[in-house]
């Protein structure tokens, strides 16, 4: 099985947002580096767990350093919503979170979810690099 990775190292957007009526929404983590626009779907499970992730990891550099996690006024000053055109490129699997501290970025590594029995064909791979603030 070989890989085929997306990584946008460092994002200079990332957001997460559901379309849709309540018991009918359609989840999604999006991120853009320039004008490369990477929009996934994802359960909303997946959102709330990456959300106390980010959480905790913001919690624990605030201890150490709070200058590492900027301004909240950072944070109130961006727009959230998700841009168009929604159109996904996998939906997530597995998902992982980590922090680089050299570079004071967070990374989402995300892997395609596949189809039962289909275990040889190449699995996408998407890694989201951003700072504290946007985080948050």
């Amino acid at each position: 099985m070989s890989d085929s990775v997306v990584d946008l190292n460092p994002v200079t957007r990332i957001t997460a947002g559901a379309i849709g009526e309540p018991g009918q929404r359609v989840f999604y983590i999006q991120a853009r580096q320039g004008s490369a626009l990477v929009t996934l779907l994802c359960e909303k499970e997946q959102t709330q767990a990456l959300a106390m992730g980010i959480e905790q990891i913001l919690m624990q550099l605030a201890q150490k350093d709070p200058d590492k996690v900027g301004p909240i006024d950072e944070v109130l000053a961006q727009d959230m919503s998700l841009e168009e055109p929604l159109d996904p490129l996998f939906r997530i699997g597995q998902m992982g979170l980590g922090y680089d501290e050299e570079r004071n970025l967070l990374v989402l590594v995300v892997q395609e979810l596949l189809p039962e029995g289909q275990e040889t064909v190449a699995v996408l791979v998407a890694r989201f690099w951003f700072s504290p603030v946007q985080g948050r």
